[in-house]
């Protein structure tokens, strides 16, 4: 039977007509922009702040938004795209794009992206930032904001990571936003209209002026003799200081999936945000720094996104930085099952952890729960500000087996600054402990563990930190392979090699821009090549930082006082706790950010 080929109008129809909730509007008179996210569908879709800005752009009756993705193919000397990795999504369009010559179409119209006026990426992880130079290749859009102008779209980005440091792809963009969407979008949109058909210095210049707007364009990189960064130098018009732009009442804009789909990671659930930015502190984690304060959508206002998302779906997917934070989540909870809903919850924390919410969530057809302790031993929790102790989890793991779970999964970080052997030899025996206590609820019970290896994060107190070389995150993961194996408990671990990458794109500068130039695909052995063609090398990027140094994103006002990161780092390295953020009704200036 011949395979069918792969066509990506007809792809398009096919996921249009399995989608609830699409958003089609006629061009005729409005500024098209182009939605992308720099991933599969599949990814892309389970993405509640892709959806939100989709429904967010498209509420302007000025502007037609319409999706665009880049699924897992890769050009070769023929310019042929080939199916380079595999998604965990079904894999229906990639075994069919296989040797078939690539198209990006949008998915409402089928509109190539250079039709578009703006192209407006969403970007979620780092290791993004290669897709990004694939899709504009695969368009045919010179991939540098000094090669483009206004013959060809507005290429604006955003997202976590594009906050905590944009350096790694900011030559590819006119514009990046620093800071949440929602208070950036009026601006944005009016800004658009008005310079629709102005030159495009003209239009950089021009959102430039808009608070949290960064035009790359508009400032120089100072770099020493010896190739150290040494600063920063905006040119006539452009702030010294980007300043991080959030939403203050969360209230103000619900945030929910728009289109559901069964092609989603999330397929059977509704999700929406219950809370943003997360006031538990944890060193490593740039949720903790880069998106204070801490806030909550109040239960009135959950229960009305709750009651419309049970018109679609019975299941809701609750979404934040720590939800069981949430400071009515039982009550939540509770009411969410009277109205019927079964509800999810992705992680938990083992020190608030309440019988109401587990039973709910039990109820709610739940077999496990996952629990986030981060390190083995109280020495490194410390180091890391994780406050929950070893009889936190204990008692989790107890609440847990007595409401009939009978599985339960761990999620621990590999390779944090000044960790010893016997912080990793703590992760297995905290580990195993935790399966000998679930076991005497339930003999035969089964815990699995995720690892991640340690990436150093912008804008956190462990910004300087070093990261460690992939042998050696090899060599302490052998130390959890050797003790848990041989006890049945099943290790996922991320690739050593891909996170040294990812720590490069999390803290690299402008010259990483290069090196993903120069890519073909985005692989390990292909970022090797990039590397020793542009004579730049990984160690320059992963080495320990002085605190003193000019770091990439030091132009970026995220509201916390870097004198505050440079306190946490010193309390991380003598082992000491720091007290959670207050509410929001108890007046605080301990960071800067309230």
């Amino acid at each position: 039977m011949a395979q069918q080929k792969y066509d990506p109008f007809s792809e398009a129809r096919a996921r249009l007509n399995g989608e609830q909730g699409t958003i089609k509007k006629t061009w005729q008179g409005r500024y098209p922009i182009a939605l992308a996210y720099p991933n599969s569908y599949y990814v892309g879709m389970s993405s509640l702040g892709y959806q939100t800005i989709y429904g967010q752009l498209n509420r302007y009756k000025e502007v037609v938004c319409e999706r665009v993705f880049w699924e897992a193919v890769e050009q070769d000397e023929n310019g042929t795209y080939q199916v380079y990795y595999d998604h965990a999504a079904p894999p229906t369009a990639l075994e069919r794009m296989k040797g078939q010559k690539s198209l990006i179409v949008s998915l409402e119209s089928q509109r190539k992206l250079t039709d578009f006026a703006c192209i407006a990426f969403s970007i979620s992880f780092e290791p993004d930032f290669f897709h990004v130079v694939q899709m504009l290749r695969a368009a045919g859009i010179p991939l540098r904001s000094s090669e483009r102008d206004e013959r060809y779209p507005l290429i604006i980005g955003g997202g976590p990571c594009v906050t905590g440091n944009p350096e790694p792809v900011a030559p590819f963009f006119d514009a990046l936003a620093i800071g949440e969407a929602e208070p950036m979008l009026p601006g944005l949109v009016e800004t658009l209209l008005k310079y629709a058909d102005s030159p495009r210095d003209q239009q950089r210049t021009a959102l430039a002026q808009l608070p949290g707007w960064y035009v790359p364009e508009l400032y120089t990189v100072q770099y020493s003799p010896e190739g150290d960064l040494l600063g920063m130098q905006p040119l006539p018009g452009a702030s010294p200081k980007i300043e991080r732009q959030y939403l203050l009442n969360l209230d103000d804009y619900p945030t929910h999936y728009e289109v559901l789909t069964h092609e989603t990671e999330f397929s059977e659930s509704y999700l929406l945000e219950v809370a943003r930015g997360c006031g538990r502190g944890c060193r490593f984690c740039l949720a903790g720094y880069a998106f204070l304060p801490q806030r909550e959508r109040s239960l009135e206002t959950l229960l009305k996104i709750a009651r419309e998302g049970l018109q679609y779906r019975d299941k809701l997917g609750l979404v934040g930085p720590s939800v069981s934070d949430y400071s009515q989540i039982d009550e939540l909870a509770v009411k969410l099952r009277e109205l019927g809903a079964k509800i999810t919850i992705a992680s938990l924390r083992a020190d608030n952890l309440s019988p109401t919410l587990v039973r709910c969530l039990v109820e709610s057809g739940a077999r496990s729960i996952t629990l986030a302790p981060e390190a083995g031993s109280d020495r490194m929790r410390s180091r890391i500000n994780k406050t929950i102790t070893e009889d936190d989890l204990l008692r989790a793991t107890d609440l847990a087996g007595e409401s009939g779970l009978k599985a339960l999964k761990l999620y621990f970080m590999l390779g944090f600054p000044d960790e010893l052997d016997e912080d990793v030899r703590a992760i297995a025996e905290l580990t195993l402990k935790v399966k000998q206590r679930l076991n005497k609820h339930h003999p035969g019970a089964h815990v699995k563990i995720g690892v991640t290896p340690f990436v150093p994060k912008a804008a956190t107190p462990f910004q300087w930190r070093q990261s460690l070389p992939t042998k050696e995150i090899e060599r302490r993961a052998q130390i959890l392979n050797k003790m848990l194996k041989p006890k049945g408990i099943q290790i996922n671990m991320e690739s050593p090699r891909w996170t040294r990458l990812q720590s490069v794109l999390s803290r690299g500068d402008r010259r990483v821009a290069d090196v993903l130039e120069k890519m073909q695909r985005p692989n390990a052995g292909e970022w090797d090549r990039a590397l020793r063609e542009t004579g730049l090398s990984a160690e320059m990027f992963l080495r320990e930082r002085q605190v003193d140094e000019w770091l990439p994103w030091s132009f970026i006002d995220l509201h916390v006082r870097p004198v505050w990161l440079k306190k946490e780092a010193k309390r991380a390295s003598l082992e000491l706790f720091t007290k959670t953020c207050p509410p929001s009704n108890i007046e605080c200036h301990r960071c800067g950010v309230c």
